[in-house]
């Protein structure tokens, strides 16, 4: 594709952008045009539970206009409904008070005892019984027997109902499971090690006790084993290099061989001209080697200087194919190996095919990438054009 038929093709896509931002705009002012500043209402909508919503109105009586600001409060509960609301609150409480433990008759974790539930708009307030047994914070105090105990959630609906409303009780009874004897174990260990660091406490070291309940106690700390975790890293840093460079690698491969490409046809084109104008092959290809710049160019000076320095003109001509590594190419060689061997009367006219080949196959690849380069183009001018209707569209929808 050239640059007359992108440029039309991004010029299509503009255009339809901007007539999609005018229409946009017209109806927007159409809207505002035939629709009325104000509107006129007979009711007020309530906001959500535990909410309020403010209004500015203009009330109108006897000739006068007032602008009031209003306040409109959330819907009154009672009755059956508020009585749902409290059983179901009542459920979800017990879910959370109980936190990790199954359930309050094996209680081995703290309790949560929250002072809210805000998805029913619910406070709450907690009595302990007793408090060597259950803290206010929800801690328990477990012994080396069971222990039970009562706590009382005292729960009220902080919204607007439409009577007096005092609240709902829930009484738990707990039971507070004993230490098992690896707590136990536990704890003995911890305590008789904290009277090892009181009795050292002016030493540099702490000297570990020997003995548990007439047993030998041995200690043992992991060691740092950090450097020989960096070195378990090094193998799969060398295979994330080696993945970076053999991708690297590809990637180089793959650039060159676009540019062996892209200077195919006017290599092949110069060579045509040159040997229509009736220089042998070799000499051409010597010229245009000399002239170019390029990569494809800088390989076709290898081939003359490999040439020069007695190599022979056939076998480098059939060698183009690994030379540079491109099908084109190696057709060519073969071109140039077929005229030196059986000098073909039909090479100059062979020749010119292949230009006009390459040529339009470069064509191809322009109108492919015009393509893409477009449809990237497309997205952005679209997302463009819905944001522009968003804006002017939703204000004017709402003024209805």
């Amino acid at each position: 594709m050239d640059r007359r038929e992108l440029y039309g093709k991004n010029k299509v896509i503009i255009m339809a952008v901007i007539a999609g931002a005018v229409i946009a705009c017209a109806v927007a002012v159409f809207i505002g045009i035939v629709s009325e500043k104000y509107v006129y209402i007979t009711e007020l909508e309530r906001p959500g539970a535990g909410r309020e919503r403010a209004y500015s109105v203009d009330v109108m009586y006897d000739g006068y206009v007032e602008e009031l600001d209003i306040r409109i409060h959330e819907r009154a509960l009672g009755g059956a409904e508020l009585e749902e609301l409290y059983r179901v609150a009542g459920m979800e409480l017990e879910n959370v008070a109980r936190g990790n433990n199954e359930s309050f008759e094996s209680v081995t974790q703290p309790l949560e005892l929250t002072d809210r539930l805000d998805k029913y708009n619910m406070s709450i307030r907690w009595y302990i019984e007793d408090w060597n047994i259950i803290d206010y914070t929800g801690q328990i105090y477990q012994g080396s027997k069971l222990q039970k105990t009562h706590i009382t959630a005292a729960m009220k609906y902080e919204g607007r109902t439409m009577q007096a409303d005092e609240g709902r009780e829930y009484v738990y009874e707990v039971n507070v499971l004993p230490y098992t004897e690896d707590q136990l174990r536990s704890m003995e260990l911890e305590n008789m090690i904290s009277v090892a660091d009181e009795m050292y406490s002016g030493s540099d070291v702490v000297h570990l006790p020997g003995e548990y309940k007439g047993k030998e106690v041995l200690y043992r700390v992991r060691k740092d084993n950090s450097y020989a975790e960096l070195l378990l890293l090094i193998p799969v840093i060398v295979l994330l290099l080696t993945a970076k460079k053999r991708s690297d690698e590809r990637d180089g491969r793959k650039k060159t061989e676009e540019l062996l490409t892209e200077e195919y046809p006017e290599i092949i084109s110069k060579l045509a001209l040159l040997i229509g104008a009736g220089m042998t092959p070799y000499n051409a290809i010597s010229r245009i080697a000399a002239d170019g710049k390029g990569e494809a160019y800088k390989r076709l000076s290898g081939v003359v200087k490999r040439i020069q320095s007695g190599a022979s003109e056939r076998e480098q001509y059939l060698r183009f194919g690994t030379i540079f590594g491109v099908y084109c190419y190696s057709k060519l060689g073969t071109l140039l190996e077929q005229n030196i061997v059986r000098g073909n009367e039909q090479f100059r006219m062979m020749l010119k095919n292949e230009c006009i080949e390459a040529l339009e196959e470069r064509k191809a690849r322009a109108r492919k990438k015009g393509e893409q380069a477009g449809t990237k183009m497309l997205f952005p001018m679209l997302l463009m054009l819905m944001v522009v209707m968003v804006v002017i569209m939703v204000p004017a929808f709402m003024s209805f």
